[in-house]
Order: C-alpha cells, then sequence, then structure tokens
C-alpha cells in the first residue's frame, strides 16, 4: 500500500464532516475510504470506516477539525462554502493510511449488522473472499435499488423496509438499502430534517444510522424510525 497520497480537499472532508462534498459523489468517498483502511468497501461498511478514518484524518491534519459547513445550506450556497474551504486549506490534501484498519468479510459483517436469517449468500458472487455475495431474503428477485424494494408490487405499500442514511448533501440524506451491491442504483435523496424530525435527531447525526420506513405511493418512502 502507498504511504501517502493526495486527495481532493472535497474527498477528505466528505469523511470529516459527514456530508457529501466530494465533486465525485460517492466515488471519491470510496475512493478515499478505500486507500486509508486498504481495503475494498461495501455500502454497509462505509459507516464503520468513516468512523475509523475521521479521526485519523483531524490528527493528521489538525487545521480540518472545526471545518464545518453550517446547517441548512443549499446545494449552491454548499459549493460557494466549499471553494472558500479551498480557498483557506488547499484542493488537495496528502493522507496516510490508518494503522490499525480491522478487515471483515463483508458477508459476516452485514450478518451482524441485519441477522443472519435475513441474509442469503449467494454462489459466484463477486463480495468477500470466498467469492459470494450478500442478499437481503426480504428483496425482491431482480431488485435493482431502494426502490426495488418497494416496487415489484402495489402489495408491498406499507410494508416496512430498512435503510442506512450515508451522507447528508445540503440538506438533503443519502438513504441506500440493504440489496446486493451489484443490484444497488444511486443513493435517493429525502429531506434530511423531515427524517431527523421524525427519528428524534439533529440532522447531522443522520449519518451512519440504520432507519426502518413505511413504503408509499409511488415507492416514497415516509414514517422513519431508528431500527
Amino acid at each position: 500500500m502507498a504511504s501517502t497520497r493526495s486527495f481532493p480537499l472535497a474527498d477528505v472532508l466528505s469523511v470529516t464532516t459527514g456530508m457529501l462534498l466530494s465533486r465525485r459523489h460517492m466515488d471519491g468517498v470510496y475512493e478515499i475510504l478505500n486507500f486509508m483502511t486498504g481495503d475494498e468497501l461495501f455500502t454497509h461498511q462505509i459507516p464503520r470506516a468513516c468512523d475509523a478514518v475521521k479521526p485519523v484524518l483531524l490528527e493528521q491534519h489538525p487545521s480540518l477539525t472545526d471545518v464545518q459547513p453550517p446547517d441548512g445550506l443549499s446545494v449552491a450556497d454548499l459549493l460557494a462554502w466549499l471553494l472558500e474551504a479551498e480557498r483557506v486549506h488547499g484542493e488537495a490534501v496528502v493522507v496516510s493510511p490508518v494503522a490499525d484498519w480491522q478487515h471483515r468479510n463483508p458477508v459476516e459483517e452485514l450478518c451482524d449488522l441485519i441477522g443472519a436469517e435475513k441474509v442469503w449468500v449467494l454462489p459466484g458472487g463477486a463480495a468477500g473472499e470466498d467469492g459470494t455475495e450478500a442478499a437481503r431474503n426480504t428483496a425482491p428477485a431482480g431488485g435493482s435499488g431502494l426502490e426495488a424494494r418497494a416496487s415489484e408490487s402495489e402489495s408491498m405499500m406499507g410494508e416496512r423496509v430498512r435503510v442506512r442514511v450515508l451522507l447528508l448533501v445540503g440538506n438533503e440524506a443519502e438513504i441506500v438499502a440493504d440489496v446486493p451491491v451489484a443490484e444497488r442504483e444511486a443513493p435517493v435523496r429525502y429531506p434530511a430534517a423531515v427524517i431527523a424530525e421524525a427519528v428524534g435527531l439533529e440532522a447531522g447525526e443522520l449519518p451512519g444510522k440504520v432507519l426502518t420506513a413505511e413504503v408509499g405511493a409511488g415507492d416514497w418512502l415516509s414514517g422513519w424510525r431508528l431500527a
């Protein structure tokens, strides 16, 4: 593993602030976290990786400790804030990997997160060292993302699904479902303030939280609860 590497400040701040600031969106987050951990992370491992990497980044660059965008910024204002942060701190930051990252088989970790009874192991998949891929046994066959959990038929309206908050983007929370990585679409965004009020948290506390939500008309999720 390379001893150091330069990353865009926006990628680094996506980890240290919990807000998706990377201009490469989740690709930027995956790339810096994979470098910092020396791992090939799955979506459900991102919150644990952020928890491990954030303090290391701030230790390496203490000037970023208090660099946090104000709550409630629009996307345009958030970009203006980022440009000012880049003017002050530079557009790129040199980082070194964490020393004590604990690699875990992604299938086993998913079992610990949601329960082994809710995981299928499909032979010939691409995940983990044993060539298996985790699949939620509650996901409809051929599903392709957050909406796929609910859109198989109208009969799923009123069902509750389990989701995770990845990051905040301005006033919105990026939500992903527990489905196989190969079947997962891009995260879906919902108003962070609505979710935060429903679960009794501040918006800034949402990244990494596992929630359940009720599937409504048009596959819209509501009725947010902490899992």
